[in-house]
């Protein structure tokens, strides 16, 4: 696991370097609407993901148990159904695109001549919607067999590819319409990669439409829906928010608000990294019946996360105003107050993510896609009341206040009685030691440092190095227990030898 999280980390520097990079100067060459018109037609499209039934996860969990037991045939024909389905999907979500891009330029109330290229868009996002589809896939079973290191190779060399088309199409003065065609050329490009890599770490691959069941296909999509309502939530919460600002504030106001959501996003992925490789290898255990191991290894992950969680999250607070002021200029420091509430949010949400992953594993999964479904509405519901009262602090509200609600009651009290444990023991043993650093933390630096904005790159840096050092040694010395610190000696010593 410990490789499949160090190459995670890796990938997510080098994308989230291209995305941070790739932002601002896509805001200052397209413009606050044509950026706008870009992240709405994007968010709209990413609904069509929904339609590939969480296979991905799906197919993750049967590739680790199938590949743990060494059962080739049914290895395979999970493979091919699972292929075959995104197959179908994806022509669907092309299909849907076409129709879209004749209904919601009207919906949106854009203008005559703004229609026509938000069509094109939409059509250009779906195609590589549609065409990723299979591409993720291949890249899922990769992540089952734990080779999540070529998983992320393969991420990487797309979003350059991409990111390398989008600096040319912009410095040549064209328009958002040729963004979204420099999306689609990055994914077609990458889906035969994929393929060629699959062959070459699982020789013993087939894909055959003989390999294909019915029973295999209905056994795929069983699994699948729950992953569906959660994967549907998810979309309400994460996606929504854009549309709603787009249809109940007008398309400009989207910019500032992406600006602070981008922010967030871009520790997701740190978090999500640490504990992906949480489902191929829970899946492994539980196959072989191993619950005890599954109990322990759930409680440090969510413990590690928690603490990365929190780390990244109050550094957000303490530097949220810097950071958009050197990212993105002073024009868009007024977007801290959303980043405060969707900072809150994110960090209740990931430092228990990998409850996600152990519940896929063990096939109960089931009732957190209902509660994650009714949360995407109740954010959907509350950011439509919320922006005409608060604007879109308002839809940040709507974001927050949901999540929050469910992943401090609901979500601990459920994995807790699915793995067998006490919610007393699950939250002294995975929550309470990350909380207590956090409050210290923030503590001391809020009085130190204060939250004000600093103009100057040296400043911000110097502030992140000391702080990260004191965070570090305070969730050494109180946010990990006896084991974590033996395993990360033992880790340490390994790595580095002559120390």
């Amino acid at each position: 696991m410990l490789r499949s999280v160090l190459s995670n980390w890796v990938a997510l520097v080098i994308l989230g370097l291209l995305s941070f990079l790739m932002t601002p100067f896509m805001i200052h060459r397209l413009g606050d609407f044509q950026f706008g018109v870009y992240t709405l037609a994007f968010s709209v499209v990413g609904y069509s993901e929904l339609l590939e039934l969480g296979t991905r996860n799906t197919l993750q969990r049967f590739v680790g148990r199938l590949s743990g037991r060494r059962d080739r045939v049914e290895l395979n024909s999970v493979f091919t159904t699972a292929v075959t389905l995104t197959l179908i999907l994806g022509a669907v979500v092309i299909a849907l695109s076409l129709a879209l891009s004749q209904v919601l330029p009207s919906f949106f109330k854009l203008r005559s001549m703004q229609r026509g290229m938000f069509a094109w868009l939409i059509i250009l996002l779906g195609l590589n919607t549609g065409l990723g589809l299979p591409a993720t896939l291949l890249q899922a079973y990769l992540a089952g067999l734990q080779r999540f290191d070529l998983q992320n190779l393969l991420a990487v060399i797309r979003q350059g590819l991409r990111s390398l088309l989008i600096v040319i199409v912009l410095l040549l003065g064209h328009g958002v319409v040729a963004v979204g065609a420099c999306a689609l050329a990055g994914t077609l490009a990458i889906v035969p990669l994929n393929w060629w890599m699959i062959r070459r770490i699982d020789p013993g691959v087939n894909f055959s439409t003989r390999l294909v069941t019915l029973g295999t296909g209905c056994e795929l999509l069983s699994f699948s829906f729950w992953t569906l309502l959660n994967n549907a939530g998810q979309f309400l919460r994460d996606s929504t928010d854009s549309m709603v600002i787009g249809r109940v504030l007008g398309t400009a106001l989207i910019t500032p608000f992406t600006v602070a959501a981008r922010l967030v996003d871009y520790f997701r992925p740190i978090i999500i990294g640490m504990v992906s490789p949480l489902l191929p290898r829970v899946s492994e255990l539980d196959g072989q019946g191993r619950h005890d191991e599954i109990r322990g290894i759930f409680l440090r992950m969510t413990r590690l996360s928690a603490l990365a969680s929190l780390a990244i999250g109050s550094m957000l607070l303490l530097h949220g105003r810097t950071l958009i002021l050197l990212w993105v200029g002073q024009r868009y420091v007024s977007s801290y107050p959303i980043l405060v509430l969707l900072t809150i949010g994110g960090v209740a949400s990931l430092a228990q993510f990998g409850t996600l992953q152990t519940l896929i594993a063990m096939g109960r999964h089931r009732a957190y896609g209902l509660w994650t479904l009714g949360e995407g509405l109740a954010n959907l519901v509350l950011s439509i009341i919320w922006a005409r009262q608060y604007g879109i602090v308002g839809v940040a509200l709507g974001t927050a206040v949901p999540l929050l609600a469910v992943k401090l009651t609901l979500q601990p009290w459920y994995v807790a009685r699915v793995l067998g444990m006490p919610i007393g023991e699950y939250a002294s043993k995975a929550l309470t030691r990350p909380l207590g650093v956090c409050v210290l933390f923030v503590g001391f630096c809020g009085l130190l440092s204060g939250f004000q904005a600093n103009g100057s790159i040296w400043h911000l840096f110097s502030s992140i190095a000391w702080q990260g050092l004191l965070f570090v040694g305070l969730a050494f010395a109180l946010g990990l227990d006896g084991s974590d610190r033996k395993l990360l000696r033992g880790r340490f010593s390994r790595l580095f030898p002559a120390f």
